[in-house]
């Protein structure tokens, strides 16, 4: 009886090897599509934000900027998507910080590695092109190399892109890419606090 059952089991066990084998056999050649998950490129959503920006004749003062720009981040879906737990709002101390202290005194104080720094000095206060990409640097963190080439993808030396913005999202991304996104848009925005309509 013993033997019937072990041959049964034997039998089932090449049974169901063949058929997997089968299957296999089946599938080669046939291709698959696999939905990827695209991350939300940061740096248009901030594009996105400002152009809703763009609406807004003034702002009563600076707390009023901050507010609106931060109600229209978080109606943007694509903000929501990057927008995490580490975010804080902007202050009104802080955006005045970033609009009127020196550009490298202000990136000599951020919570960057010094190699980060000196790109920002490079790019930011020197307005020069680095002649190794942030990618090829061993010295840089991940977090830093994403800021950094976010910044590149946006530079432009006679847009309006570099008067405060990059030193504003630097600044922000210490905290979160949510603040760096809001900040830029802040400093963006800037000119039109007390605006007369």
């Amino acid at each position: 009886m013993k033997k019937i059952y072990i041959c049964a089991v034997l039998g089932m066990m090449f049974a169901s090897c063949s058929s997997e084998e089968e299957t296999t056999n089946n599938v080669v050649g046939k291709e698959y599509s696999v939905n990827e998950v695209v991350p939300t490129d940061w740096m248009d959503v901030m594009e996105e934000i400002q152009l809703t920006c763009v609406d807004v004749a003034s702002y009563k003062d600076v707390n009023g900027l901050i507010d609106e720009v931060e109600s229209i981040a978080l109606s943007n879906s694509s903000f929501k998507t990057l927008y995490s737990v580490n975010y804080d709002s902007p202050v009104e101390g802080e955006v005045s910080y970033v609009m009127q202290t020196e550009e490298e005194d202000v990136i000599d104080k951020m919570n960057y590695s010094t190699t980060a720094k000196q790109y920002l000095k490079e790019l930011i206060v020197e307005k020069k092109t680095w002649s190794v990409q942030p990618d090829q640097n061993k010295n840089l963190s991940k977090s830093e190399i994403h800021l950094l080439n976010g910044l590149l993808d946006k530079h432009d030396p006679d847009d309006d892109w570099n008067k405060n913005k990059p030193l504003a999202v630097a600044y922000g991304y210490q905290s979160s890419i949510g603040k760096a996104i809001v900040m830029g848009v802040i400093v963006s925005e800037f000119e039109k606090v007390n605006k007369i309509k």
